[in-house]
């Protein structure tokens, strides 16, 4: 960010140009209207800046999709990688939208550009570098951020610089700031209700019985998630579909048969699958759930070989079920809070084929089911929930790991094809353009555009997004499953609903509202890091001028430098000059 000494001048002339607010414009056609391939040397520019915002989206707000089953121990750091690099870029790609309005949630009155169409080309390239620039910070400093909303700042600070106060619109600006109090608190509420809903029904029971009750509510559960994540791909993660203009009694049998369909599924296949693998300890892989009937009973055959030694007068200590494993060192382990938590010699089913974690964050954790099952204490020092909230067992727990692999899975699916638009909605503009030399209030998105952002986006989540899966995950409050689940499913069903009333809502602020009251159900403040919540708020307050001031500043230096005349021997080559 520019020093407040090298920003004076520019925010001299950012004053200049809202002081001359009032006054009455009239518009001259620019020569270069309807040119087309004028500047190349910005045009590259833009897509570099675009980029790198896309870098920044991928660190940022793809990372924060997978932050809670990582903390979760649901899957490992690798293993959501693999995950998000898929399930970005085929929402990007397959579901994104193939045309963005030229200006996001129209903040800004593009009519004013209309006339000068590559002075508009300027201002989406600064936008680019306003909102990338800063979030790339915030990622640095473990701030999760809206990069909506960091867009929406550089388009804002562009219009300032540009034509003065009268270039925003405002309206959209007040609806931003409301959200930043009402998104993470009805969130919050959400998923909230979620968890206690769990815990009063499963979760707060003896051991065995919280199995046999977590058991026979899966299909419940079931129906309650894909249910909440059809109506959330219909309406939000699918624009190239248009299914969100369908009608309601269209859409509405449609979510019911999805979730009536998956629960049965659940019913039928899974629940059995479950009971045998996590409550019994058989290694039976995901894929024979459905012959299940077909695989033998480990139990079975453990009491007819008993039968049989004991026949022949031999002396046999036999030990049913799961703790005839446990004898071997394999199944159920006893962690140090005496909780069961399940190891991956039970479940050979992991997804990432046994591989250990290779993060520093989760090098202390155990791997199993899906990935990692148990997060060791946090070292000394830092900031350590789990010494503060109620411990579920294991098993238990276990039952809602594939619920929340799929909460996120999805999640990310449709942030790949929706917020997409917040990297490539600049740059679509960009190259209607310079491939057009016109404006136009929607601006065509090429495939290979889409494919462009999502690539840069896979990118800074491959190498930059542990930043933020650190600061939402156990730094914040303390993760399991049916936490990380409860915390998912209510921020999805909160964007959900408010992205119908149509009040621009964040999943990020939803996150981290979620994140934080599912911390305090357990009854206890204490668990919830609120220095570091106090850090997040902050982070989202200063998103907007932040990345307005970076993208003004830029646009106002560039767009009021000194323009060589032709002749004088600049830029000699003229390829240089279009």
């Amino acid at each position: 960010m520019p020093s407040p000494l090298l920003a004076l001048p520019c925010f001299a002339g950012l004053l200049g140009s809202v002081v001359a607010d009032s006054a009455d414009l009239s518009f001259t056609d620019s020569p270069e209207l309807g040119t087309p391939w004028l500047y190349p040397g910005l045009a590259f520019f833009c897509f570099f800046f675009a980029f790198v915002d896309a870098y920044g989206i991928g660190a940022n707000d793809v990372a924060n999709s997978f932050s809670t089953a990582v903390a979760s121990g649901t899957i490992t750091h690798s293993t959501a990688i693999k995950i998000a690099l898929f399930a970005e870029f085929l929402g990007a790609l397959i579901l994104g939208s193939s045309v963005t309005d030229t200006v996001k949630k129209k903040v800004m009155d593009v009519t004013l550009f209309e006339h000068d169409p590559y002075v508009l080309m300027l201002g989406m390239g600064c936008t680019s570098f306003g909102s990338g620039l800063w979030v790339l910070l915030a990622t640095k400093f473990q701030m999760p951020v809206s990069s909506t909303h960091a867009t929406i700042g550089g388009i804002a600070g562009v219009a300032i610089a540009a034509f003065g106060l009268r270039g925003v619109v405002w309206n959209g600006i007040g609806m931003i700031v409301a959200s930043w109090f009402i998104s993470p608190v009805c969130a919050g509420i959400v998923s909230a209700t979620f968890y206690l809903t769990t815990y009063y029904t499963v979760l707060r029971y003896p051991d065995n019985a919280a199995f046999r009750r977590g058991l026979a509510t899966l299909p419940v559960f079931s129906f309650l998630t894909f249910g909440t994540i059809c109506a959330f791909m219909i309406l939000k993660g699918s624009p190239s579909l248009g299914l969100d203009k369908l009608p309601y009694k269209v859409t509405i049998p449609i979510i019911f048969i999805v979730a009536i369909i998956t629960s049965l599924v659940t019913q039928i296949f899974f629940r059995p699958w479950c009971e045998r693998v996590i409550g019994l300890g058989e290694n039976i892989p995901w894929y024979k759930m459905f012959v299940l009937n077909s695989v033998p009973s480990m139990v079975q055959e453990s009491e007819n070989l008993a039968a049989r030694q004991t026949t022949d007068g031999e002396e046999l200590s036999l030990v049913k079920g799961h703790d005839a494993r446990n004898s071997e060192g394999e199944g159920i382990m006893q962690t140090g809070n005496g909780r069961n938590h399940v190891d991956r010699s039970a479940f050979d089913v992991e997804m990432n084929g046994g591989t250990e974690a290779e993060d520093g964050n989760d090098s202390n954790v155990r791997t199993g089911l899906f990935g990692l099952v148990e997060v060791t204490p946090a070292e000394e020092g830092e900031f350590d929930a789990a010494r503060l909230v109620q411990q579920h067992d294991g098993r238990t727990e276990s039952l809602y790991q594939v619920l929340q692999v799929a909460t996120c899975t999805f999640a990310s699916l449709a942030h790949g094809s929706n917020d997409i638009a917040n990297s490539i909605g600049p740059l679509a503009t960009v190259w209607m353009v310079f491939s057009t030399g016109q404006v136009a209030h929607k601006a065509p998105v090429p495939a290979w555009l889409l494919a462009y952002g999502a690539l840069a986006m896979d990118i800074g989540l491959l190498t930059y997004g542990h930043h933020i899966m650190k600061a939402l995950g156990n730094r914040l409050t303390y993760h399991s499953p049916s936490r990380g689940f409860s915390m998912d499913l209510g921020a999805m069903f909160t964007v959900l609903v408010f992205s119908k009333l149509g009040v621009p809502v964040s999943t990020t602020h939803c996150k981290c509202g979620s994140t934080a009251a599912v911390g305090c159900s357990g009854g206890d403040v204490r668990a919830v890091n609120w220095k570091m919540v106090a850090i997040i708020f902050f982070g989202w307050i200063i998103t907007l001028p932040c990345a307005g001031f970076m993208s003004g500043c830029l646009f106002y230096l560039i767009a009021s430098a000194p323009q060589p005349m032709k002749g004088n021997g600049f830029f000699d080559d003229s390829s240089l000059t279009r």
